[in-house]
C-alpha cells in the first residue's frame, strides 16, 4: 500500500477551502485567507506601517486589499503622527477609486471608527473622487476644513460650461467662503469652450479689475493667466479712456499691462509695436504707461519701450526723466517684495537660474516669520506650477534647513505633484537633509537614498 503524503493532503485541502471561500467574494482578486488578515491586523495593532508600505511596494499584496483591510480595521489602529501615518497614502491613491470611495466612505461617516490622522489623509482623496453633487452639496451646507472647501470649489467649477454661471457661482462661493478667494491663486477655466473663456475673461476684466480700485488678487491672476488676450482687453479700453478719475486706475494699467508683457514672452514683439501705438493715441495714458515700464522685468524690452516713448516725447514732469534715466542707465533700484504676488511676478516672467538665484537672495534676507508666511502661501496658491517649484528648490537650497523643508514636503502630500517629488528628491540627495520627514518621504518614495542616507536599519 503507497505511503500517505500528509502534506499533499493538507494543502489540498486548503486549497479546496480558498476556492469555497471566495465563493463568497463578490471580487475574487479582494480575496485573502483569514490567517493573512490576521497577520495584516497584528502590524495595525502595533502601528508599525513600515511593513505594510513595503508589502506593497514588493506586491505582496494588491492596494485593493490592503486598503481593504486597513479600512475595515482602522479601529485598531493607535493614534501616531499624521507624517507618519501619511506613509498609507500611495496605497489609497493605488486602490481602484470605486472600492476606495465604498470603504473610505465608512471612516468618512463615522461608522467605522479611526485615528483622527488617518481621516485626515482620506478625506482629500475621498472628496476628489465622490460624484460633483455631492461637492456642490458641500458648498451649500458648508464644511469645517478648508482644504475640502478649496477641493470641491475646483470640482465644482470645472463642472461647469457656461461662462456667466461659472463667473455666478465663483462669486457666491467667494461671498460665502472669503478665505476661498484669498487662497486660491485663479480660477482654471481652460475646461471652457473657446467663446466662454472670451466671455469669462470680457466679464471679469469689466466687472471685477476696472469696477474695483484695488482688484482682488484671484481675478488678476486669473485674467493674466489669458496671455495675449487678455492684453488686447486692456489695450482697447484703455484706447480711448480719456480721463484718470481715480489715480487708483493708474494701478490698474501698470499691473494688468505690464504683467501681461512679463509672462507671454511669445508675443513680446507684438506688446512692443501695440503699447507705443497706445502712447502716441492717447496721451492722457503716457504718465502711467511710463510708470508701467518699470514692473517690466525683461531690461530690453524696458529700454527698447522707453526709447519708442521718447521719440513721441515724455511728460514734463521731474519723475517721468528720472524713469527714462533709470531704465536707460540699467540701474533699477533693488527688487522688493512684500507679498506673493511680488515673488509670483518677478520669477514668473523670467525664468533665468541667475534670476531665480537674485530672488531667493532678497527673500531669504526676510524675517524669519515673515518669510515662514511667504513661504507656506506661496507652495499653496502657486505650488502646482514649475518656475515656482524651481525657486523654492533654490529658496530651500539657500535655507539649508530642513525645516523649510519639511513645509515643502508637507505641500506636496497634498498635491502629489510627481515632477516636485523629483526636484525635492535631487535636493535632499545633494543636500542630505535629515529629518522624520525627510525619513518617511524617502522610505516611501527612493528606498535606496533612503538607504544610503540612514543605513538599512
Amino acid at each position: 500500500m503507497p505511503e500517505i503524503n500528509k502534506l499533499l493532503i493538507f494543502k489540498t485541502v486548503e486549497r479546496i477551502g480558498e476556492s469555497l471561500n471566495r465563493r463568497f467574494e463578490k471580487d475574487a482578486d479582494l480575496y485573502i485567507s483569514n490567517q493573512e488578515i490576521q497577520k495584516i491586523k497584528n502590524v495595525l495593532r502595533t502601528s508599525n506601517l513600515t511593513v505594510i508600505v513595503n508589502w506593497f511596494q514588493h506586491k505582496k499584496y494588491s492596494p485593493e486589499i490592503l486598503t481593504k483591510v486597513i479600512l475595515r480595521n482602522a479601529w485598531l489602529m493607535k493614534p501616531i503622527h499624521y507624517k507618519k501615518m501619511n506613509a498609507l497614502k500611495p496605497i489609497f491613491e493605488s486602490c481602484k477609486p470605486k472600492l476606495f470611495l465604498e470603504i473610505a466612505e465608512e471612516i468618512i461617516e463615522n461608522k467605522i471608527d479611526a485615528p483622527f490622522d488617518l481621516k485626515r489623509i482620506l478625506e482629500p482623496l475621498y472628496y476628489r473622487n465622490i460624484p460633483v453633487e455631492k461637492c456642490e452639496k458641500i458648498l451649500e451646507d458648508g464644511h469645517n476644513d478648508f482644504t475640502i472647501l478649496k477641493i470641491c470649489f475646483h470640482r465644482t467649477i470645472r463642472d461647469i460650461s457656461s461662462s456667466n454661471e461659472l463667473y455666478r457661482r465663483a462669486k457666491e462661493y467667494f461671498r460665502r467662503y472669503p478665505k476661498l478667494q484669498e487662497n486660491i491663486g485663479a480660477i482654471d477655466v481652460t475646461h471652457l469652450e473657446e467663446n466662454q473663456q472670451a466671455e469669462f475673461v470680457k466679464t471679469i476684466f469689466i466687472d471685477e479689475i476696472l469696477s474695483f480700485e484695488e482688484p482682488q488678487q484671484v481675478w488678476l491672476n486669473t485674467f493674466n493667466r489669458f496671455g495675449k488676450t487678455a492684453f488686447d482687453l486692456a489695450i482697447a479700453y484703455f484706447i480711448n479712456y480719456s480721463e484718470f478719475k481715480d489715480p487708483n486706475q493708474k494701478k490698474i494699467i501698470n499691473g494688468v499691462i505690464a504683467r501681461t508683457v512679463n509672462t507671454e514672452k511669445a508675443n513680446r514683439d507684438y506688446f512692443v509695436r501695440t503699447l507705443v501705438i497706445l502712447y502716441r493715441k492717447n496721451p492722457v495714458i503716457r504718465f502711467s504707461l511710463i510708470f508701467g515700464v518699470r514692473r517690466i522685468h525683461d531690461p530690453h524690452i524696458a529700454k527698447k519701450l522707453i526709447q519708442e516713448f521718447q521719440a513721441i516725447g515724455i511728460p514734463d514732469v521731474s519723475v517721468m526723466y528720472e524713469i527714462r534715466d533709470e531704465i536707460l542707465s540699467g540701474t533699477k533700484n533693488e527688487l522688493i517684495i512684500e507679498s506673493v504676488e511680488d515673488i509670483y511676478d518677478e520669477i514668473r516672467t523670467n525664468s533665468a537660474n541667475n534670476h531665480l538665484r537674485y530672488v531667493s537672495q532678497i527673500f531669504n534676507q526676510k524675517d524669519r516669520n515673515n518669510f515662514r508666511e511667504l513661504f507656506k502661501t506661496l507652495l499653496s496658491e502657486y505650488g502646482d506650477e514649475e518656475i515656482v517649484q524651481d525657486f523654492i528648490i533654490e529658496v530651500l537650497r539657500r535655507q539649508n534647513s530642513s525645516y523649510y523643508l519639511n513645509i515643502a514636503l508637507d505641500y506636496w502630500n497634498e498635491g502629489q505633484d510627481e515632477a516636485f517629488k523629483r526636484k525635492l528628491l535631487n535636493l535632499i540627495k545633494a543636500r542630505q537633509f535629515r529629518s522624520e520627514a525627510v525619513r518617511t518621504f524617502l522610505c516611501e518614495h527612493d528606498f535606496q537614498l533612503h538607504s544610503k542616507i540612514y543605513g538599512r536599519a
